[in-house]
């Protein structure tokens, strides 16, 4: 485990992986407390995997948070504050293919940060603990492409708008048939449909003006709102049917929607069908 709090550094040694690309170093940072701008002369990936910070560059500032990545140019100025117990690991490479490559993930000056990649933390974290002097030239590549192939996949789903806007409506669709299981979160409508939560997040307000998790709150409460029309069902009935299991949760949310809490407007409801 890396629980230790104490920075990690594997040099992968030179062998024939990739002679396009080399990787030099497989890093974890539990210590960072460099406040200078600084460069570093490889290319640096790296993913946050705890804690927060900022990483500042001459073409944007970036907070960092778990699962945050972003990539460090080889001989560009950047900062790296630790606001409070950053932790992060990194590889760094060179290598002829580099550019092309960082091209074709959409990587540039001013888009260095990319967010949503929760999930390859523990792989990550794995990954640096297994790595040793027999395997870690295989482990650290292993990282690298993982890495990029999940980059690659938004970067292409980013570039075909009209697939985003079907993507959109497949998911509305998908929230539309099933608000009301008590399941029903940004991460499960993700793995659904395979993308990051952070992309899908995205495309989804961009389209939609809204969240997802505002339209799944939406949809549940035009039902409670429905079912409170008909003056037969308790608060806890109405709760369990649009998908909370916590009554008194069900009722912050529906007061903080309509400004009074599910009780009273069951008790207007009832007073309305009896006049």
């Amino acid at each position: 485990m890396i629980s230790n709090k104490q920075n990690i550094c594997k040099f992968i040694p030179s062998a024939e992986i990739d002679t396009d690309i080399n990787v030099l170093n497989f890093v974890y940072e539990a210590n960072w407390h460099y406040a200078d701008e600084t460069v570093r002369t490889p290319f640096l990936l790296c993913i946050v995997t705890g804690g927060v910070g900022r990483y500042i560059t001459p073409y944007g500032r970036y907070n960092l948070k778990m699962g945050d990545i972003f990539f460090i140019f080889s001989a560009k100025p950047f900062k790296l504050l630790n606001d409070d117990r950053l932790e992060f690991c990194y590889v760094s490479f060179i290598g002829a293919r580099v550019h092309p490559l960082l091209d074709r993930l959409q990587v540039r000056f001013n888009m260095l940060y990319f967010s949503g990649y929760e999930h390859l933390v523990p792989f990550w974290k794995d990954a640096i603990e297994r790595a040793d002097s027999y395997n870690s030239d295989l482990v650290a590549h292993s990282v690298l492409y993982h890495t990029f192939s999940y980059i690659a996949s938004d970067a292409y789903q980013r570039s075909l708008p009209d697939k985003a806007s079907n993507l959109v409506a497949e998911v509305r669709r998908y929230v539309d048939n099933n608000y009301r299981d008590p399941q029903m979160s940004l991460t499960l409508i993700s793995e659904k449909f395979g993308y990051s939560p952070q992309y899908l997040s995205d495309r989804f307000k961009h389209t939609m003006s809204i969240t997802i998790s505002d339209y799944v709150t939406a949809r549940r409460m035009e039902y409670a709102t429905a079912m409170m029309s008909e003056g037969n069902y308790s608060v806890k009935q109405i709760s369990e049917a649009c998908g909370y299991r916590d009554p008194l949760y069900f009722s912050k949310i529906f007061k903080k929607s309509f400004g009074i809490p599910p009780s009273a407007n069951i008790k207007n409801n009832k007073n309305k069908t009896s006049d």
